[in-house]
Order: structure tokens, then sequence, then C-alpha cells
């Protein structure tokens, strides 16, 4: 188990870190708690956690080292009633710690919940566009703990709050308070990741890096980090998503990895996730992201699955935009090296490098057999309301509604 500080967080990485780390709780409860009011932890994580083999070593741990702990089951991106039930139902409990075991949308959760334990009001009173306060950064200490390689919100500052519906929103709780104390990137934990998540979750993080890869802000630390987590991030996800790995019904074990060899990619996709949320923090994101947010406040549609329908079609529209409004644009040979990085051929010429930067990433979406937007309760009417609530972010090319639309379209 590796633990280094970064800014004002921990990264700790390794298999098993996550057992590794638990004895260490009464510590961080003594150094981080808030003082007199209390030593329970709060674990906030899903099904799928308490589904695993891993849990019962979990919570045996827990229970070895004496703490007084409860959990919370939550499912799906996280809504406002859900983190203003728990904060009720937790506050007088006197909780020290939060611990958030999970993907993305418990992450978020967990972040909300802590923060929201030392404010009073509803969460969204605090949200960025519609909340009327301001948040103030005071938060129970949070230790992330990533169950899928996508989001990278064990990074972030920032919680996502949803409520889909015809009037439906995703705004975010946001404060550089909210950064967790510790993030914990244990590839065991993703061990028994369905298809569909590994595959959707990974392109979200493969996303995020390429959209701060190419962001407006992006700058020399940035690129570090995008860079990097794209030349083990692509090689990683596309040798984890092989068909027969996760067909049921082939049984040829000879496509399949070692556990050793899983684990190994497993770490080096999370570790690509994590930097992308390092990345997205400093500089922004993209007209792929500018689109999720209100096509996911309209309808239920995973955030990883509308980036991974997503981000072939803005990325070939986007390419074409730019090499018209600004043909000298850094942004275009980054994504040529993208382009070259994700088939390894350093021959292709900068066009050819962007097309098959686009075409691989719609073939991987044909080879998850992903469903087309269309499949969701979201109508094709919808569709301009959702292109003119859209933006191009922080992308280099500048796009109309229209345009938004159409690429849209080329994923419906």
């Amino acid at each position: 188990m590796n633990s280094r500080p970064l800014g004002n967080q921990n990264l700790i990485m390794g298999n098993g870190s996550l057992g590794d780390f638990v004895p260490r709780l009464s510590e961080i409860i003594r150094d981080y708690g808030p003082a007199g009011k209390g030593e329970m932890c709060l674990v906030i994580c899903g099904k799928s956690f308490t589904d695993s083999e891993q849990w019962p070593s979990f919570s045996n741990f827990m229970s070895f080292y004496g703490y007084r702990w409860t959990h919370v089951l939550v499912a799906g991106e996280p809504q406002p009633q859900t983190v203003d039930s728990i904060v009720s139902s937790h506050r007088s409990l006197g909780i020290a710690l939060v611990i958030a075991i999970g993907g993305g949308s418990a992450i978020d959760t967990g972040k909300a919940v802590a923060a929201m334990l030392c404010e009073h009001g509803s969460v969204v009173d605090f949200l960025e566009d519609i909340g009327n306060r301001l948040p103030s950064g005071s938060t129970i200490a949070l230790i992330a703990v990533p169950t899928t390689a996508g989001t990278g919100s064990e990074a972030t500052k920032n919680a996502v709050i949803g409520l889909p519906g015809p009037n439906g929103f995703k705004k975010s709780l946001r404060h550089q308070g909210y950064v967790p104390l510790f993030a914990i990137l244990d590839p065991s934990l993703l061990l028994g990741c369905p298809h569909f998540t590994l595959a959707t979750s990974g392109l979200d993080a493969i996303t995020q890096l390429i959209e701060a890869h190419l962001s407006n802000k992006a700058n020399a630390l940035s690129d570090s980090w995008t860079r990097y987590g794209l030349q083990i991030g692509l090689n990683a996800f596309d040798r984890l998503c092989w068909p027969n790995e996760w067909n049921d019904h082939n049984s040829d074990s000879a496509y399949l990895p070692s556990e050793a060899a899983r684990i190994k990619l497993l770490g080096e996709m999370l570790l690509a996730s994590y930097l992308s949320g390092l990345a997205l923090a400093q500089v922004g994101l993209g007209t792929v992201h500018g689109i999720a947010g209100p096509l996911g406040a309209k309808a239920a549609i995973s955030h990883g699955l509308v980036c991974s329908k997503l981000l072939s079609p803005v990325l070939e529209q986007g390419f074409l935009l730019l090499k018209t409004q600004n043909p000298s644009s850094i942004a275009l040979k980054k994504a040529a090296w993208i382009g070259r990085t994700i088939t390894a051929d350093p021959n292709l010429n900068q066009d050819q490098a962007r097309a098959a930067l686009c075409e691989t990433v719609l073939a991987w979406n044909t080879r998850a057999q992903l469903p087309r937007l269309r499949s969701f309760s979201l109508g094709l009417s919808q569709l301009d309301e959702v292109a003119a609530l859209s933006d191009d972010k922080q992308s280099p090319w500048t796009s109309t509604a229209q345009q938004r639309k159409a690429m849209i379209l080329e994923a419906w």
C-alpha cells in the first residue's frame, strides 16, 4: 500500500489497499474528526459492494478494530431527497467520518452527505445556479473508494446532484473543501465489475481525459496528467473489454487474462480515472459533458453511457468545426497524438489520426453492445431543448445549438 499527499488529499493505491487502510481509521477520526461530537463512521455504498466478496472482509475488519459504524445503501445518481434523508437520519448520531465506497454516484452522495452534515437546510439550497446559499466548505472527513474506473469523483471538489424529469436538473455542490481527504484506489474492488459498467465508466474516464487534454485552459501540468492517463487508460480499457472475457456463453479461457493481469489493468484504469478527475478540476471539460448535463436532467440515462455514445460524434464534428475556425489550433495536433496513441500507429498523418480516434471509440461502443440514446425515456421532440441548454464548456471549438443537436442525433 502506497500513500502520498497530493495537494490537500492523500492518494493510496494498491491491491487490497482498502483492507490495509481500515486499521488507520481511528487515527483519522482522532486527527480529523469533529472534536467532542462522536466517533461514528458512516459508510455509504452501493449494493454491488455489499453483495461482493469484499464486503464480509470489510465488515469483519470494521468490527475487529472496534469501530462504531453504520452503513447506508444508495442506488442511482444522487437526488436531493436521498441526500437530505440520509443527513436527517444521521445528524444526531455523532458522525465523525464518512466512507463512500462505490461508483461516482456513491462517492458524490458521500461528498454531499459529509458536507450537509455541517450545514442546515436542503442540499438544493447550496447547488450552483439554483440554490440561494453558498456552501461554507465545512465537511465531515471523507474517504472515497471507487469501485468503478470512470468519473474521477474521488479527486474532485464537486458532487453532482440531479433530479431527472421534464423540469429536471443536474447541478453541482461545489467547494474546494469537498475534495475527499483520502482517495483509495484498490483494483481488487473492480474484479466483479459487470461488462456494461466497465465499458461505460471506462469511456467516461477516457472522455474526461480527452476533453481536458483538448481544453482551452489546458496547461503543462494538466497535459502531464492527461497524456499519462491516456497512455495507460486506452491500453487497459481495450484489453479489459475483450468480448470473450465477458461473454457468459463463451468458456474459451485462452482469451482470459490471469487474475493478476486483470488486477494490473484495473489498477491502470483506476489511475487513469483519478488523473481525469484531477485534470477536469483544473481545466474543465468539453462539449460531451456540456450536452450530458442537460440530457441527463431530462431522462434517467447513466452519465457514463451518455459520454460513451456522444464522444465519437462530438469529436468528429468538433474537429471539422475547429479546422474551419482555427486551423492552427494546438488542439488539432493534440487530438492527432491521441489518435496515434489509441491505434499504436505513429505513421498516421493528422487527419488520419483524428479519424482513427473517432472510429476506434465508435468501434468500442459496438463491441460493448451499448444501446443507443433512443432506447431511453427521451423523446425526439426534447432534443431541441437539450441542445439549447447545452454548451461547449472549454472545448477548443464553438458550436451552435443546431450543431449540438446533430451530434446527439448521431448517437440517437
